[in-house]
């Protein structure tokens, strides 16, 4: 299974490990993901497969298996599940795939990649050299993904394809220009990657020539192969959106507009947040009762907040003396000792910053790109300085969330855990991921106002927890609203279909913000909800086993259960937890039950 769900991947096995050949990996070809035509005997053969592995899979329904084999069976039954509702029709590729977004789809995440890719033998050097020279034949494709889509009904707008060409665009002004007469700025990943180079030259045994060929093949395949393929894909974009007349600003529906759309949106949804009993009605339900209680916190304390309060979460004052942004992890482990176990192997933790050309692109804030499994020597959060500007609560909240104790703390402490195989360890549950990163936030603002002893700060906490909450369900529940309701941007009168905007005045709030809101969660449908959903089901775990454990509540005890199953399902979550405060309900003579 695990070689099934991993081989012919070369740039995701080049970042997971460091001897794949002890996976029983191979070597693949090095080649960037390219778009072609889902035929019908692809498709056939596809669904065969699935078939086979479902019932190889079914044989051990019934049978006795440990802890760590229990992890790999719900990993494997939910990816499983996803494998056969995408595989229902052809069309649903089309729908579920996203080469082409607002944001830049599959081209934006390729300097992602190549920032994490290492060169450790000789022939990565060579993938990666092939990789860059690949984009021009994949990028190519990515138009013809647009044509398809077109023609099969699932046709992108304006608005899409504008933001796309806007990505490619601010990539493409760093290719060469033989007639212009100022000079134009290298890509940064040219001088990264030959950075790179000089310091595995002399463990690689590459002597000055052969460094310095690697570096002129590096630049040619940038200028020649990838940078091209940003300006090309973008004219034909343009030329794209002229011909067909397209509105730039106007938006529609996707996935929850489509036969078969709705399906496939649970489906994937259900994957992100580990959904095994769970039904899109009783998440809508969960997420409306949620919303009601924390709105009307939220808006609470907007209005009664002290200046000072919202001077300390605006990041005007420094909680942490630093000059450089790493310094930080020394008041963030010092904060992780509170809520969770220390690591077996504290590995070196490094802090870049983006390159401008990406943070020019992108909002992204920050990003915890995962080490390989068999290592745990040194881990690597980049932030874009950009965005977070001098706001240093910010700062300090990104930094716990992408790195100590929020992702790359949950990463490695699954790592270190005997129970979680390498497949539990990479095919992670998005929902319990991100869930744990904010809820680490949060635990940090009633940090921060415990250790100042200022009740200003305490407002700051409440605020940062409730505003949180709120803000992300509400766009977790309007992302079902539209993806898998088919609500529409426009219309509050009550005659109208359900609407962003009618939901927004129902409850309330401006509706100004609907197209905004509309337009992120169609355009990236089901990403936003593990945020919110994530992070309410585990104040949920905290809240109720303080209510029925009351002073054996322990809350790093907790966590290391929350933890100690991977990032696993939520739903599995659920009964993992059910079953330890239960049982420690029992031995402390507290009565218990299920919640």
């Amino acid at each position: 299974m695990f070689v099934y769900f991993m081989e012919g991947d070369q740039s995701t096995i080049n970042i997971f490990f460091i001897h794949p050949e002890n996976y029983g990996l191979e070597h693949y070809d090095a080649e960037w993901y390219t778009y072609s035509e889902y035929t019908k005997e692809e498709f056939d053969k596809d669904q065969e497969t699935i078939q086979e592995l479902r019932a190889d899979f079914d044989k051990f329904k019934d049978a006795k298996i440990s802890l760590k084999q229990m992890n790999d069976y719900r990993v494997i039954d939910n990816n499983i599940r996803s494998y056969e509702t995408l595989l229902t029709s052809r069309e649903a590729t089309l729908m579920k795939l996203t080469y082409v977004d607002q944001y830049g789809g599959y081209a934006a995440d390729f300097p992602t990649t190549l920032e994490a890719y290492s060169f450790r033998t000789v022939q990565d050097i060579e993938d990666a050299i092939s990789y860059i020279n690949s984009a021009y034949p994949a990028y190519m494709s990515y138009y013809q993904y647009i044509l398809d889509r077109e023609a099969a009904g699932y046709g992108l707008v304006g608005f899409t394809l504008n933001g796309m060409a806007e990505y490619l665009e601010g990539v493409a002004k760093f290719c060469p220009d033989p007639e212009a007469t100022e000079t134009i700025d290298e890509y940064y990943l040219i001088g990264a990657m030959s950075a790179q180079l000089d310091k595995v030259a002399e463990g690689l045994g590459l002597d000055a020539e052969a460094v310095s060929q690697y570096k002129a093949r590096i630049k040619v395949a940038f200028e020649e192969k990838f940078l091209p393929a940003h300006k090309d894909l973008a004219k034909k974009i343009r030329d794209y959106i002229a011909e067909k007349g397209l509105d730039i600003e106007k938006s529609k529906p996707y996935l929850g507009a489509y036969e078969g759309g709705k399906d496939q949106y649970i489906a994937s949804l259900s994957t992100r947040l580990g959904l095994l009993t769970t039904t899109p009605e009783e998440l809508i339900a969960y997420l409306d009762s949620k919303i009601s209680s924390y709105l009307s916190a939220y808006l609470s304390l907007s209005s009664s907040m002290s200046s000072k309060a919202k001077s300390y979460y605006d990041g005007k004052t420094k909680v942490v003396s630093y000059k450089q942004e790493v310094e930080l992890f020394s008041y963030l482990k010092e904060f992780a000792k509170t809520i969770v176990p220390e690591l077996q192997n504290e590995p070196s933790i490094s802090v870049t910053e983006m390159d401008k050309t990406v943070t020019a692109n992108t909002t992204t804030v920050a990003y915890y790109m995962k080490s390989p499994i068999d290592s745990t020597d040194s881990e690597a959060i980049h932030i874009n300085k950009d965005a977070l500007g001098k706001n240093h609560y910010d700062t300090l909240m990104t930094l716990a969330h992408e790195g100590y104790p929020g992702h790359l703390y949950a990463y490695c402490f699954t790592k270190e855990n005997e129970d979680i195989s390498p497949i539990a360890t990479i095919m992670t549950c998005t929902g319990h991921g991100e869930g744990w990163a904010k809820y680490v936030e949060v635990a940090l603002g009633y940090y921060i106002a415990e250790q100042t002893g200022d009740k200003d700060y305490y407002q700051a906490a409440e605020y940062n927890k409730y505003s949180a909450l709120a803000n992300y369900l509400l766009e977790a529940r309007m992302d079902l609203g539209v993806n898998y309701e088919g609500w529409v941007i426009t219309g509050t009168a009550d005659s109208d279909p359900m609407s962003c905007e009618k939901y927004l005045k129902n409850l309330g709030l401006n509706t100004s913000i609907a197209k905004d809101i509309f337009d992120t969660v169609n355009e990236a449908s089901g990403q936003i909800v593990p945020y919110g959903y994530g992070l309410s089901k585990f104040i949920d775990f905290h809240e109720k086993a303080q209510a029925i454990l009351g002073e054996f509540y322990d809350e790093v005890e907790l966590n290391t259960e929350l933890l100690r199953h991977g990032w696993c399902a939520l739903d599995a979550l659920s009964v993992y937890i059910n079953e330890y405060v239960n049982n420690k309900a029992f031995t402390c003579g507290k009565a218990y039950y299920a919640f």
